[in-house]
């Protein structure tokens, strides 16, 4: 009963935040709770009120977990990705699971679906490097109860870092991603590797997604620039044990799937949408805030991999304080990498008019950190670095 309770909590100060920006409709929808549940709960009359809505999405959220007996390789889709990501379900979705088994296995006693990212011996070290921290705040800041049940400060992370990668992966990736020297990026992403067959939300049109052929390459673990950057990755975060978010707990449903390593190319006209990544408030069997002290963190990797960018061509990455409706932007750059927390709130700028057709090419890796320190707050914000800067800066006075 005790934890049934601190689930109603939790759900409920999840719910009681996303009141203030969305509909009801849209909060069921997080959760992929159908219009015919909501009579049956007897909330049709008043979506409105939080208790009902928190009722509701706990009963579903029961239903969920006794169907799939607690197996997160069956359990509904996660609906948002940071960039474009879904796409019609081909032989790529088998050749996903088996990436995945080519991989090491967390230990016994660890969610299960999770596997460690691959990784191989490197040279590199942070402290010898030129990585560079160009950005380090914190934004949705928001008092919270824990699963101690005690009251204290939330806040969701965003770092910027140039030089994580450098000629050498970024030159691979964009061989891999934009075709040979040769082809002019005005004519859009090459045809033999992309095709237009991802979309963003249903009744948006289709953009860029890379075809199976090549998209198999980046999943199964054979691009050395992808393995590179993630032994990198490992280095930089020795308090963590980085894994794959699993294409099991992402997408099941449907016609659609979504992969843990996402490329994108987009250009101008397309339309994106704003999201999140995931959020575990929202998925069966998890069920509290990310960052919570010894549970798993979500978290986003993105890289730019084109060969230039001019500051004209737009394109940058939007992130969204909800409390303030006010917002930051990366611009694409050469060397680029910024991690987020899986449930901030961004989107796609695409590529304005001068880009003259060029496609933006990004690669976008979901994970999550498992912590070795069970009773630590998770951060992807290093204490080497410094204090994360406040956006905005009147969030912390507010609470």
């Amino acid at each position: 009963m005790e934890t049934q309770n601190k689930g109603m909590v939790y759900v409920r100060s999840f719910v009681e935040k996303r009141l203030e920006q969305n509909s009801p409709q849209n909060i069921l929808a997080e959760f992929k709770i159908p219009a015919t549940v909501w009579p049956l709960e007897g909330a049709a009359d008043n979506l409105t009120d939080c208790d009902k809505l928190t009722s509701i999405i706990l009963a579903w959220l029961e239903i969920q977990d006794d169907a799939t007996e607690s197996d997160v390789s069956k359990r509904p889709r996660q609906e948002d990705h940071e960039e474009p990501g879904e796409k019609k379900k081909g032989p790529c979705s088998q050749r996903t699971e088996e990436a995945n088994q080519m991989t090491t296995s967390l230990s016994e006693g660890s969610i299960p679906g999770l596997v460690l990212i691959k990784t191989h011996p490197t040279s590199w070290t942070p402290t010898k490097s030129d990585l560079k921290v160009v950005m380090n705040i914190v934004m949705d800041v928001e008092k919270i109860r824990g699963i101690d049940d005690k009251e204290r400060l939330d806040q969701s992370h965003l770092v910027v870092l140039d030089n994580l990668f450098g000629e050498t992966e970024r030159s691979e990736l964009h061989n891999l991603l934009g075709g040979s020297p040769d082809w002019d990026d005005k004519a859009g992403p090459p045809p033999e590797r992309w095709e237009r067959a991802t979309v963003d939300e249903e009744g948006l049109p289709a953009t860029w997604g890379l075809r199976d052929n090549v998209m198999d390459g980046l999943l199964q673990g054979r691009v050395s620039a992808v393995i590179e950057i993630q032994a990198r990755l490992q280095i930089l975060f020795p308090e963590f044990e980085i894994c794959h978010f699993p294409p099991s707990n992402i997408d099941v449903e449907g016609s659609f799937v979504a992969n843990h390593l996402i490329a994108n190319a987009a250009v101008h006209g397309d339309m994106f949408r704003w999201h999140v990544d995931a959020d575990p408030m929202t998925l069966p069997g998890f069920g509290y805030t990310n960052r919570e002290p010894g549970k798993p963190y979500f978290v986003t990797l993105l890289i730019y991999v084109n060969n230039s960018w001019r500051r004209t061509w737009d394109a940058e990455t939007l992130f969204l304080d909800l409390d303030s409706e006010t917002g930051v932007f990366v611009r694409p750059g050469k060397y680029r990498a910024l991690l987020m927390d899986q449930d901030i709130t961004h989107r796609l700028s695409v590529p304005g008019r001068a880009a003259e057709g060029r496609p933006r090419y990004s690669l976008v890796w979901k994970l999550v950190f498992v912590p070795k320190d069970k009773g630590k707050v998770c951060s992807i914000a290093r204490e080497e670095w410094g204090p994360p800067s406040l956006f905005p800066r009147s969030n912390v006075a507010n609470k």
